[in-house]
């Protein structure tokens, strides 16, 4: 939550609608990916739970 509201208020001189709109964009993307983490050990420990928090932010987003 607290670096979703970083981004925000990094991208704050967007319209929000532009912001929403961009950010799920990036969003999709990243979970398109088939690994969000280059390493077997960052896959291993990482990937779930950052797929989760992508999935939710999205979600959040209305995206």
């Amino acid at each position: 939550a607290a670096y979703a509201a970083a981004v925000s208020e990094e991208y704050g001189f967007l319209p929000e609608e532009q912001f929403r709109h961009g950010r799920a964009e990036v969003l999709r993307h990243l979970l398109a990916l088939p690994r969000l983490f280059r390493t077997p050990y960052g896959s291993r420990h990482w990937e779930q739970r950052a797929r989760e928090n992508l999935t939710t932010e999205l979600t959040l987003l209305g995206g």
